[in-house]
């Protein structure tokens, strides 16, 4: 509500109508790590149904302010499909109700991303399944499109899944500090550069650059 109220304003200032997209929180289970979960009812991220019901309520007859389409974003790393379809299941439930509630029609729903990569051994889904998925619920044929009688634009954020694995990170190797139990590489990179290992445990591989010149020093 408070961002709605500041977007309003400034909008008025400028004499321009916002167009806007809501956040639905599904308060659904990712199945991921807790501190890449964002789609729980716990999470800070999103609107519940009901606060989307009161900033319509609020907001929907400003002349500054346009509401084109609803969004949802329930996690990051997601290594199984079932999470996005209970997600996507939602969604539709939460569209039909809003639109026939309000008689707004939403232009586009945004779906969000989150689709796991393989970093060890996780699963993880392929782009077919999650395709899939999308057209069941949300395609030419798909559920939303038999509830309401016609065509929706579909955004999602594959992110993750596009460009976990294009780069790298070069680091060199200073010092070897020895300990008792394991010894630890000083290197000239930090958490700064790669941070999720010590957020929530990820996994990074580590391969030597030279090949031949690693195995040199530690024959």
């Amino acid at each position: 509500m408070t961002e709605l109220s500041v977007i309003e304003e400034e909008a008025a200032r400028l004499d321009r109508t916002a167009r806007i997209c809501l956040r639905l929180n599904p308060d659904v289970n990712p199945q991921t790590h807790p501190y890449v979960s964002t789609g729980l009812r716990e999470n800070k991220f999103g609107l519940t149904e009901a606060d989307v019901f009161l900033a319509l309520s609020h907001f929907r007859l400003s002349p500054h302010l346009r509401f084109r389409g609803l969004s949802i974003h329930i996690g990051s790393q997601l290594t199984k499909i079932s999470p996005l379809r209970e997600a996507f299941n939602k969604l539709v439930d939460s569209v039909v109700r809003i639109e026939k509630k309000f008689l707004i029609g939403f232009e586009s729903i945004d779906l969000g991303g989150g689709l796991g990569v393989r970093y060890a051994r996780e699963p993880e889904p392929t782009i077919e399944e999650y395709c899939r998925l999308i057209g069941r619920y949300f395609g030419p044929k798909g559920i939303l499109k038999h509830r309401m009688g016609r065509p929706y634009g579909v955004v999602i954020e594959p992110g993750r899944k596009i460009s976990a694995n294009a780069g790298i990170l070069v680091t060199r190797v200073m010092a070897r500090k020895q300990r008792p139990e394991k010894d630890f590489l000083v290197t000239d990179a930090g958490m700064n550069d790669l941070l999720r290992p010590a957020l929530y445990g990820s996994t990074h591989g580590i391969v030597a650059v030279d090949q031949e010149r690693y195995r040199e020093r530690i024959v």
